[in-house]
């Protein structure tokens, strides 16, 4: 009587391991998007929190004391001035998750925004992200 060695997996073996790896997977992606979604959120704040610096700084170099012609063209609203400051975030990857924006400038106070890109995975209730030179900040649970 010959035995025959039978090498592999059951049919049963194979499910129940993809069973398995379907509920571990299940239980970790929207956990993982969470983190990356937090992480890109808080490039989005670092990168207001500079481009408010940039404003502040500029304001005490301007005679007069003004916040307003730093967007792009020399204007009050838009996008940063090329050389002011970068017009994306983060500040340090060449995958842009946010466009920053000035929304408001003037003597005595601005407005700027993080608006997500779209088409990137960004925590949806938090776009956009605003500042304000009075400390306004929005939307709310988002700081």
């Amino acid at each position: 009587m010959h035995h025959r060695n039978l090498k592999g997996f059951t049919l049963v073996e194979l499910l129940i391991v993809v069973a398995i790896i379907g509920i571990l997977a299940s239980i970790g992606y929207p956990a993982y998007t969470s983190s990356v979604n937090k992480s890109r959120l808080s490039d989005a704040k670092a990168a207001l929190s500079g481009l408010a610096n940039a404003l502040e700084r500029r304001y005490t170099q301007t005679i007069p004391n003004t916040y307003a012609g730093n967007a792009a063209s020399g204007s009050d609203t838009g996008a940063p001035a090329a050389g002011f400051f970068q017009s994306t975030a983060p500040l340090d990857s060449n995958v842009a998750f946010y466009n920053l924006r000035i929304d408001s400038a003037s003597a005595t106070g601005y407005t700027i925004s993080a608006t997500a890109i779209e088409g990137k995975s960004v925590d949806p209730d938090c776009t956009p992200l605003t500042y304000s030179s009075n400390g306004a900040r929005g939307p709310a649970g988002c700081w």
